[in-house]
């Protein structure tokens, strides 16, 4: 039966990776109640230059600075220009926008890399890739998390068993994180590329 568990968190760790913007895990943007416009994007700016381009992109100032972070469902990345201006996020969070706009702290102490070690404005979230960097409902350095959409996936999947039984191996864990770290170093590669092309351009 644990072979056969394995097998089977081993499956539904894969379903989460290939289904992470299906319908299953997508929430319309009218769920959002957002009391301002915000626009769907696959991936935020992750440097300076990016996110200033952006921020011209969408018509964003210094009133009402450009923001990009994970909307409230950990589902999507949404931008916006923010009504207020940035905010001293504390060290050992990350952010996300809850319900009405508003701009929420997200500890993350227990991610395994790349928790901010010191405060940070919240318009300059992008030297923190992990905090901009999601998969199937969580963010990627949240191994708890993923674990819990595991044995979620794992509990729809079978029927009920014990719950030693239920239980992801290890090495599954282990799997997804490297699969989520290349993701997001290959990410930062590329737009580390597109800025020395940008800067070749010119």
């Amino acid at each position: 039966m644990k072979t056969i568990s394995g097998f089977i968190c081993l499956g539904c760790t894969i379903v989460i990776l290939s289904t992470f913007g299906s319908t299953s895990l997508d929430k319309p943007q009218t769920e959002y109640n957002y009391t301002f416009p915000v626009r769907v994007v696959a991936n935020c700016p992750m440097n300076m230059s990016d996110w200033q381009a952006a921020a011209e992109r969408t018509g964003c100032n210094d009133t009402n600075a450009y923001h990009c972070v994970p909307d409230r469902f950990h589902l999507k990345l949404v931008e916006f220009c923010y009504y207020k201006t940035p905010n001293l996020v504390s060290k050992g969070n990350c952010l996300e926008l809850i319900s009405y706009g508003v701009l929420n702290h997200v500890k993350c102490n227990n991610f395994t890399l790349g928790c901010p070690e010191k405060p940070y404005l919240s318009n300059e979230i992008y030297v923190y890739p992990v905090c901009l960097s999601l998969v199937a409902g969580c963010f990627i350095s949240d191994v708890q998390c993923l674990r819990q959409k595991c044995e979620e996936q794992q509990r729809q999947l079978t029927a009920p068993i014990t719950t030693k039984e239920l239980q992801c191996p290890f090495n599954v864990f282990i799997i997804l994180f490297v699969f989520s770290l290349l993701a997001l170093i290959f990410f930062s590669g590329f737009y580390l590329w597109k800025h020395i092309q940008k800067k070749r351009g010119r």
